[in-house]
């Protein structure tokens, strides 16, 4: 997944150390996510770099919030381990959230080489830097880390698009009347 670079140029989907990320007021690791045809042409003014996580910090959000019912208090303050369906739930949830495919806010990478834990792109949290900034700040604290190898440096920006893209429509809590029916009437259901 990971290749250490070994070009001058910078490609998208390039993992930085040291950018400053505004919004939560933190420098972090950041993915490079300005299209390299922006780049190249010279027709980005401006990098757009989506944040960096160590895995448990997202982690411990999910558990707080989205997947607080799957688990018991005790958990939460991490007293016991999970046992029977909280421990299947979670389970669950981790394979969804490591697949890359259930949340469209993050994305989940490999550990980086010499360390063990994942890292979580969050789409959310977003840095911006004037391409001249960028390139001063090459020259001082910002620092190419890694780069990805194809096919996953081509995953991060598609899924970054789609996160983005993304458009909010109302929960539907009820299936309607003529879907039941259909339904009943599709799989041979009876009441």
């Amino acid at each position: 997944m990971w290749i250490t670079p070994t070009s001058v140029s910078v490609e998208q989907s390039d993992i930085f150390e040291n950018i400053y990320f505004y919004c939560v007021d933190a420098v972090a690791d950041g993915c490079l996510v300005t299209p390299i045809c922006d780049m190249v042409n010279s027709k980005a003014d401006t990098l757009i770099f989506c944040r960096i996580y160590p895995a448990y910090q997202i982690l411990d959000q999910f558990l707080q919030t989205a997947w607080k019912a799957s688990v018991t208090s005790a958990v939460l303050n991490k007293s016991e381990p999970l046992m029977g369906g909280a421990r299947k739930n979670m389970e669950r949830n981790l394979r969804e959230l490591s697949s890359n495919f259930h949340y469209l806010r993050y994305h989940w990478l490999d550990p980086f080489p010499g360390e063990d834990e994942p890292k979580i792109i969050d789409y959310q949290i977003i840095g911006c830097l004037k391409t001249e900034e960028f390139q001063e700040g090459l020259k001082g604290t910002i620092r190419r880390k890694l780069s990805l190898l194809s096919p996953w440096r081509e995953q991060v920006p598609v899924r970054y698009a789609n996160y983005m893209a993304r458009i909010g429509v109302p929960d539907n809590p009820t299936i309607q009347p003529q879907t039941i029916a259909w339904l009943k009437s599709r799989f041979l259901l009876n009441d």
